[in-house]
């Protein structure tokens, strides 16, 4: 289970799938929060957490979001996962909508977040998003 955030990481969203992947090493070669195993989180990882009783607000303060009561307000709408769907595409999960779909990779528009997951030996994970 998925239950701790870290805020916002990067203070900016990533411009594509690559970034957000690649946003993984530079936050384990920084030892963020003291680890160095974060790593991008599946779609079932994400549909996890997703609070279908959302009552927090999305990023422009006009529809509730699914996010977990744990994650602050104002998040990004879309998260990119791990899971590539083709050479182009890849998958993100948006938390207004609860729903998975795939974007091309280098567009920075469809997914604009990433939330970065760990996982111990713990019974949990904690969370490190960009946005």
């Amino acid at each position: 289970m998925l239950t701790s955030t870290m805020g916002s990481c990067e203070g900016r969203a990533p411009r594509s799938w690559e970034e957000a992947i690649a946003w993984v090493e530079k936050t384990n070669a920084r030892g963020l929060a003291g680890y160095k195993d974060w790593r991008a989180p599946t779609i079932a990882e994400l549909k996890s957490i997703y609070n279908f009783e959302g009552d927090t607000w999305d990023p422009n303060r006009d529809k509730r979001s699914g996010y977990p009561e744990i994650f602050a307000a104002g998040g990004g709408y879309w998260y990119w996962s791990k899971e590539e769907h083709d050479a182009d595409q890849a998958w993100g999960f948006g938390f207004f909508s609860g729903v998975a779909k795939t974007a091309r990779k280098k567009d920075s528009y469809a997914f604009s977040s990433i939330r970065l997951v760990r996982s111990d030996n713990a019974p949990t994970a904690q969370i490190a998003t960009s946005q």
